[in-house]
């Protein structure tokens, strides 16, 4: 079977979270900072399910789960834009 070669990446994975409380912040964070990457991922699942294409909708379920329980960054956020201002410009 296909799946047993997936099991242990997913055993490795499912261990990073202690506890189930701490899944709550991090999926809040992943689908606020990556709604976008979700909602396309979810209209390719529902048109794998109208389609009955079962093995790409697990792929693209997986692709959701990855999405949403990616570990938040540490450390300064980096943003698109950043501006800093030198004080001594000023001066």
């Amino acid at each position: 079977m296909h799946a047993k070669g997936d099991i242990k990446p997913f055993e490795q994975w499912l261990a990073t979270f202690k506890h189930p409380k701490d899944l709550r912040p991090l999926i809040q964070y992943n689908i606020k900072h990556h709604l976008a990457k979700l909602t396309i991922q979810v209209n390719k699942a529902r048109k794998d399910l109208a389609e009955q294409k079962w093995t790409h909708l697990g792929e693209d379920l997986g692709v959701m789960l990855a999405i949403a329980t990616t570990p938040i960054p540490s450390g300064p956020r980096h943003n698109w834009l950043h501006i800093e201002i030198e004080s001594n410009i000023l001066q």
